[in-house]
């Protein structure tokens, strides 16, 4: 399969870093790099990481300079021809990244792909999907809808390829997989992580 990186913004994050890497590293994926993008921190964050998860490329901003030029300056250095962003506050399924990729590699004129990301305990939906409307204006499909209980380990897929969806990815919050190259305006000129996700997922 096409090599992700998964980059991690953070910013004086280490005691979320240190409850969010055991998961990401456990990705069940053949190609993957880890890179946490540290943007300033005084909490000893890159040095943890560095001791702690010897095989994740910690990239040091110096100063705090945003979370979007933190996943910019991630992607820019990715090794990867796919990157996936993720907060550090994230617990991700092993299998989340297998259909996000699938998605992409099925159909090139996707730019990204979302995961189901559900509350830390994993009782409801943070976000099932994404919608823009002609004012720019961006929506979450499923926000607090209940979760069956347990949870649904199925992978199963999107309508529209372009949003794979992966039962049960994520609890916490997370960005689109997808191309580095193609990246949306954000407020202050500093270009976003990614593309906004084609298509739609289902609801829960």
């Amino acid at each position: 399969m096409t090599p992700v990186t998964i980059v991690i913004p953070s910013h004086d994050g280490a005691d979320l870093l240190k409850g969010s890497l055991p998961s990401v590293l456990a990705t069940e994926y053949p190609q993957v790099e880890v890179v946490v993008v540290d943007n300033g921190s005084r909490d000893g964050s890159p040095e943890m990481v560095s001791a702690r998860f010897p095989t994740v490329r910690v990239l040091q901003m110096g100063t705090n300079a945003g979370f979007a030029r933190a996943c910019n300056e991630g992607a820019r250095q990715a090794k990867s021809p796919y990157v996936a962003f993720l907060n550090n506050d994230i617990r991700v399924d092993p299998g989340w990244l297998v259909p996000l990729v699938r998605a992409l590699d099925e159909d090139p004129s996707c730019i990204a792909a979302g995961s189901l990301v559900l509350s830390w305990d994993g009782s409801t939906v943070d976000y099932a999907g994404g919608d823009i409307n002609f004012e720019g204006r961006a929506f979450q499909r499923g926000l607090a809808a209940t979760w069956p209980a347990g949870g649904s380990t199925t992978r199963r897929r999107a309508r529209s390829p372009c949003a794979a969806r992966s039962g049960r990815p994520s609890a916490g919050s997370t960005s689109p997989t997808g191309r580095p190259t193609t990246r949306t305006s954000t407020s202050g000129g500093e270009p976003g992580s990614s593309g906004t996700p084609c298509g739609s997922c289902p609801g829960p």
